[in-house]
């Protein structure tokens, strides 16, 4: 399982920008399409990805993004 966490001083979990019920279908349906370019502004910039276990997997969304494309084109040459 993993989760996601910003890493922002001034982040705070009940303030977003764009509140969580417009975010999760916006994720999911980039998610469905393989769209890395849509899921990834779903994230923060300082977004870091922590596998089950606090094993840190991804850290900034850039980098996610790079992940995300990997990703889709592994599936994608299936």
């Amino acid at each position: 399982m993993l989760f996601a966490q910003s890493t922002s001083a001034t982040a705070n979990p009940h303030e977003s920008a764009i509140p969580v019920e417009a975010v999760v279908p916006r994720q999911l349906d980039a998610y469905n399409h393989q769209d890395a370019e849509a899921f990834v502004p779903c994230f923060s910039e300082d977004v870091v990805i922590v596998r089950e276990g606090s094993e840190v997997v991804t850290t900034g969304r850039e980098t996610k993004r790079m992940n995300c494309a990997a990703l889709i084109m592994r599936q994608l040459a299936q």
